[in-house]
């Protein structure tokens, strides 16, 4: 899950964090080579927020069959972010949650899944190998979103003693 740097109340806003969540979910499975047959979708205000009411929801499923497919999970988590999504509240955390996990070698294949199977494991791979090589997110599901995301602010960093030579302490005598 994710806090929002600040309070969103746009559908399409929220739906593009979900989808991140969830396809960050998919890769990390393939990466384990394992698959989920459970997914839940978190979506909640901020409970320390004195003006705004406080609203949680969350929902859950298990998907028809398990799955490390990235337009599965977010097909999935779309539909349940659609359940428990209302309006007129400022939102401040999203979150994607994967259960049930299973090694992709002992799921149980349906007769209408060999093709899209095999086609999407040549995909993902390829796209999994992209990203890895050339940075994260370099190649994405549209529904990601198509605009750079915020940065840290770098304000806020402590400072990298342990691993950085410029942030190391200087004392003069």
């Amino acid at each position: 899950s994710r806090s929002f740097r600040a309070k969103l109340t746009n559908f399409s806003l929220i739906r593009e964090s979900v989808t991140s969540h969830a396809a960050r979910c998919a890769e990390k499975l393939r990466s384990e080579q394992s698959c989920a047959r459970h997914i839940s979708v978190i979506l909640q205000t901020s409970p320390f927020s004195r003006s705004d009411e406080y609203y949680s929801g969350y929902r859950s499923m298990n998907m028809e069959m398990p799955s490390n497919d990235s337009i599965d999970i977010i097909t999935a988590a779309n539909s349940l972010l659609k359940t428990i999504y209302k309006r007129g509240f400022l939102y401040k955390k999203s979150g994607v949650i994967v259960g049930d996990i299973i090694p992709q070698n002992q799921v149980q294949l349906n007769l209408f899944s060999k093709n899209r199977t095999v086609n999407r494991i040549k995909l993902y791979r390829s796209v999994d190998f992209i990203n890895q090589t050339m940075g994260r997110d370099k190649v994405q599901i549209l529904g990601q979103g198509i605009l750079k995301r915020e940065k840290l602010n770098k304000e806020n960093l402590s400072p990298c003693y342990t691993t950085r030579w410029s942030d190391l302490l200087q004392v003069s005598c």
